[in-house]
């Protein structure tokens, strides 16, 4: 687990002028997208563990790309959720909608919820944000 905090240098509004000011502006919103990317890429194995004994058992210290397990030992939620086809999962994904081909994944009771992405992969969350800043 991370211990160090990245604590951003402060911008002062009344100097964000000029070419210099917006490339630095710029040069920041840039590394915090980046930064989106590589956080979710590397959390993504990790992504609904509640129980931090049952995530150090499952991966240890995360310090580089690892695709996820197969099975998720605390994550029963997205069965739960297709089995009571809560926010209509069952017709979203078997219709096609999202999540094309992971009917069999949700329908397993602690399967993980990203099985199948490699390691480094991003999550369909930060897919998304991809999209939205085209």
């Amino acid at each position: 687990r991370a211990s160090a905090r990245f604590t951003p240098a402060p911008v002062d509004p009344e100097s964000c002028t000029g070419a210099a000011a917006r490339a630095s502006i710029q040069s920041r919103m840039q590394a915090a997208l980046w930064g989106i990317f590589v956080g979710d890429a590397l959390s993504m194995p990790v992504h609904w563990y509640y129980d931090t004994e049952a995530l150090d058992t499952d991966y240890g210290q995360i310090s580089f790309y690892v695709a996820p397990q197969g099975l998720h030992s605390s994550n029963g939620i997205m069965n739960n959720h297709w089995r009571s086809n809560k926010h209509g999962i069952q017709d979203l994904i078997e219709g096609g909608i999202m999540l094309h081909g992971k009917a069999e994944t949700w329908a397993t009771r602690f399967r993980h919820y990203h099985a199948g992405l490699q390691a480094g992969e991003n999550t369909l969350n930060a897919q998304c944000a991809r999209i939205v800043m085209r």
